[in-house]
Parts: C-alpha cells; sequence; structure tokens
C-alpha cells in the first residue's frame, strides 16, 4: 500500500470523525460502539503495514489454496 494513500485516508478518517462528532451526541449506544470498532478496526488495517504486521487476509487463502485445488479437480491443468 502506497504510504501517500495510507496518510491521506487517515486525514480524511480523521476529518469525519470530527465532522460525525456532533452526530454521534445523539446516536443511540449500539449506533456508536458499532462506530468506533469500525474506526478501530481501520486503524488496526491501516496502521499494521506501518508496524511491519501482515494480518492475513482471505483473499490469499483463496489465491493459494483454493483456486489450486479447483483448477486440478475442473482438470483445467495443462
Amino acid at each position: 500500500m502506497n504510504s501517500i494513500f495510507a496518510v491521506f485516508f487517515l486525514l480524511t478518517l480523521a476529518v469525519s470523525i470530527l465532522f460525525d462528532r456532533k452526530a454521534l451526541k445523539k446516536a443511540r449506544t449500539a449506533v456508536k460502539v458499532v462506530y468506533f470498532c469500525t474506526i478501530l478496526l481501520l486503524l488496526i488495517i491501516f496502521t499494521s503495514p506501518f508496524l511491519h504486521i501482515v494480518i492475513p487476509m482471505p483473499i490469499y487463502f483463496f489465491i493459494n489454496t483454493v483456486s489450486p485445488w479447483l483448477v486440478q479437480a475442473l482438470g483445467l491443468q495443462a
């Protein structure tokens, strides 16, 4: 991931949180919990490359495990 994109995204996220502050004061507790869990998840995903932490993504499992098996099962392998 390009670090310029990550910094721009985090700045946009911070501005979004500032704008949402007013609406969150009136929101129900469940909405606040989901909002802050989502923000926390986004922060973890976007800051982990800077900390050299690899988060396993489901697409890697599909590409490395399921896709070769499927190609072999269908007999498409040359």
